[in-house]
């Protein structure tokens, strides 16, 4: 009893250590970073409708995924992310696993980066992207903003 004791508090220790960590490189990565998407595909985050503002955006990853599953816990915050600009870098899709274990042609993770200086990769399933209409095409998407929902 006293060793899974043991083992979950190193855990515990562990993890809290990876996250400082990780928060860490991450601001010192966005105090440096200059948005710069010269000509590569630029989005903008949508307005989501109010019942969803909650949830915020998903369908993302902060690392490259093996299986949809890996990004289920990623989300972006609504009010932090709405109105946020990002671009498609030129890296290769990576192909992921959409169901359990099916590959279908299509299922791939695309690399961008946001006006924040984070790095995401957008998960879109036979080239649609499974944010939909909430991650728009820039400048033309501009306009959803304007818009009320």
């Amino acid at each position: 009893m006293e060793l899974i004791k043991t083992i979950i508090a190193v855990f515990c220790i562990l993890l809290v250590g990876c996250q400082t960590t990780n928060s860490t490189a991450k601001q010192n990565i966005e105090s440096e970073f200059i948005y710069q998407p010269q000509g590569h595909k630029e989005f903008i985050f949508a307005r989501l409708p109010k019942a969803q503002q909650k949830l915020g955006y998903s369908n993302i990853c902060f690392t490259p995924p093996h299986h949809r599953i890996d990004c289920s816990l990623t989300k972006l915050q609504y009010q932090k992310y709405v109105g946020k600009r990002g671009y498609y870098t030129s890296a290769p899709p990576i192909p992921y696993i959409y169901l359990v274990y099916e590959q279908r042609k299509g299922d791939l993770a695309h690399e961008a980066i946001l006006e924040t200086g984070e790095r995401i990769y957008v998960l879109m399933t036979q080239n649609e992207i499974l944010l939909g209409q909430y991650i728009v095409p820039y400048p033309s998407g501009s306009d959803i903003l304007a818009r009320d929902r």
